[in-house]
């Protein structure tokens, strides 16, 4: 389904198949969705080939813990997102996009469990 503003155009499908012709859009943004996903780097793929060369990939998402001694609580946060949500907690999203993408950027935010990760599709 696809909805439209000007120059600005909502497309809704499988983030890891997206119903759009490579290379069509300047810019793709994914706000607490990737992880969400059933294969979050396949994601990261697809939007990649939906970017013109140089067009940018902004992400906000989630991760589990990254340092001790907070890791201690993803042994009772992980299985219980898990269980409640579509959370794909494993992937590693920021390294899918630094594999894919140029001028890469990762912010991390308390303690690594919320980040934003921008890049460049190479031109």
């Amino acid at each position: 389904r696809e909805a439209g503003w000007g120059n600005v155009h909502v497309v809704r499908g499988d983030a890891t198949r997206l119903p759009i012709a490579d290379e069509g859009f300047d810019a793709v943004y994914a706000a607490m969705s990737l992880t969400a996903t059933a294969d979050p780097v396949a994601a990261v793929d697809a939007a990649h080939d939906a970017l013109r060369p140089g067009g940018r990939l902004a992400v906000l998402d989630a991760r589990p813990f990254q340092h001790w001694p907070l890791r201690l609580l993803n042994l009772v946060l992980v299985p219980l997102f898990r269980a409640t949500t579509d959370w794909a907690p494993d992937a590693d999203v920021p390294a899918a996009i630094e594999r894919r993408f140029e001028d890469v950027t990762v912010t991390n935010y308390t303690d690594g469990t919320l980040f934003v990760a921008a890049g460049r599709r190479p031109a």
